[in-house]
């Protein structure tokens, strides 16, 4: 949330209204009321939360991204890591996954 960006307007969004919201607005079609209660949950996550940090990506291949082999993986983590909940990685294991990507560029 960034002071003097409002939300947009319902057409312009996804459409896909949190669970919450959908819950509290019990079928009404109310778009402006839609937007107010999603711009809410935004803003009790941000005060539950109040750091956002800014990243720029380490890689970054959309077409035709690299898969990595098994073998790869467990040379880099010793194991497989888990990806509906990923662990905890350091920052030599995150340059050696980036490094297995990139040399797939080549």
């Amino acid at each position: 949330m960034v002071d003097g960006n409002p939300a947009k307007l319902f057409e312009l969004t996804n459409r896909n209204l949190p669970k919450t919201v959908k819950e509290r607005l019990a079928g009404e079609d109310d778009p402006a009321k839609a937007i107010r209660l999603w711009d809410a949950t935004y803003r009790q996550r941000i005060a539950k939360w109040p750091v956002f940090l800014a990243t720029e990506p380490e890689f970054m291949e959309l077409d035709q991204p690299p898969q990595l082999r098994k073998s790869q993986m467990r040379a880099i983590f010793g194991r497989i890591p888990g990806t509906l909940n990923p662990p905890t990685i350091t920052c030599e294991q995150l340059a050696r996954v980036v490094r297995a990507a990139a040399s797939h560029l080549g």
